[in-house]
């Protein structure tokens, strides 16, 4: 069965905006979450994603711009490696 990431994520901005869960809480999630992740995509990268966390991992020497985004690139590309749809 196929999870629909859509609705999470959906659920959890909308969580937010009604107040039921703080920025914090969330983020107390994803400190929960990231460590299996970071070991899924341990496992299941193929190459050219190992590649392309290299080269994001290179890329944050020189980087000047916002760190949250150079951070959200990041674990975004960890996360697709992970391939779990519900990232």
């Amino acid at each position: 069965r196929h999870a629909d990431a859509e609705l999470l994520r959906r659920d959890l901005s909308t969580l937010l905006r009604l107040g039921r869960i703080s920025f914090t809480q969330l983020l107390e999630a994803r400190l929960l979450i990231e460590p299996e992740i970071a070991r899924l995509a341990a496992q299941r990268a193929t190459e050219a994603e190992v590649t392309a966390l290299r080269s994001a991992l290179s890329a944050r020497i020189t980087w000047t711009g916002p760190a949250r985004l150079m951070d959200f690139d990041f674990h975004r590309l960890l996360a697709t490696a992970a391939h779990n749809p519900v990232h």
